[in-house]
């Protein structure tokens, strides 16, 4: 009497060949996601970007920090790159400032390793202002991070803020699980947008600063989340 094929003999081949497309489309760039990705030499638009947003519920301040840098289409390199500050008080519910450098006003520094999973840590300082004194930064360092930024355009502030006590997306895998799952970074096909949540609630302490006057406006302790956004587009309005 013939045997007859169990399913996992009869697609073995298939799930095989889909296991060994999937591992060879994957390319591991660094160590956390966390961490500015490599420029995509695909001939598309390219976009690595951060979001940052400080809540401090008991005085009513809440504000948000984007910071990206874009590749055109059929460039090999970035050609500008552009901040953010979306802030509320109580006296004023909402402003926007956004100004867009050249990238030769914009130096990233990476220090972590890249071995998948590994802690993250990279510094970005940006020359908004002519004054040397006036340099913003974005420094992260695994659980810790600080941020200095001016925003002259329109509301004239600078942010400062430093945070503590990372809570990660999943805390046993707290350098490589995101909102993403495990799954997404190893599909054949690219999304247009990817996003990775590195941490949910950092303890924050923040100043907000008059440029022109050095007034300090608002200071306090809230909770910061962070995530980073990169690929073909960056939706950054979704946060206004």
């Amino acid at each position: 009497k013939m045997a007859t094929p169990s399913l996992l003999h009869t697609f073995l081949p298939q799930v095989s060949l889909l296991l060994l497309a999937l591992a060879s489309s994957f390319v591991v760039v660094g160590g956390s996601e966390f961490d500015p990705d490599p420029i995509t030499t695909q001939l598309q638009p390219f976009v690595d970007g951060w979001f940052m947003r400080v809540t401090d519920q008991r005085q009513n301040v809440s504000f948000a920090t984007i910071f990206a840098s874009f590749k055109p289409r059929d460039q090999d390199s970035f050609n500008n790159s552009f901040s953010t500050l979306l802030l509320s008080t109580p006296d004023v519910p909402m402003r926007i400032d956004q100004t867009i450098l050249p990238q030769s006003k914009v130096t990233y520094t990476r220090r972590s390793s890249n071995v998948p999973g590994k802690i993250s840590s990279f510094r970005i300082s940006s020359q908004i202002m002519d004054k040397s004194e006036d340099m913003s930064y974005f420094d992260v360092n695994d659980s810790t991070a600080s941020l200095s930024y001016v925003f002259p355009a329109t509301i004239g502030v600078r942010i400062e803020v430093n945070m503590t006590n990372r809570v990660p997306w999943n805390s046993e895998l707290p350098n490589s699980d995101g909102p993403e799952g495990l799954v997404i970074p190893f599909l054949p096909f690219h999304l247009p947008l990817r996003y990775y949540v590195h941490s949910l609630a950092s303890e924050a302490r923040y100043r907000i600063q008059d440029i022109k006057s050095s007034l300090i406006l608002h200071e306090g302790n809230g909770y910061a989340h962070m995530e980073k956004n990169w690929g073909r587009v960056f939706v950054y309005y979704i946060y206004i």
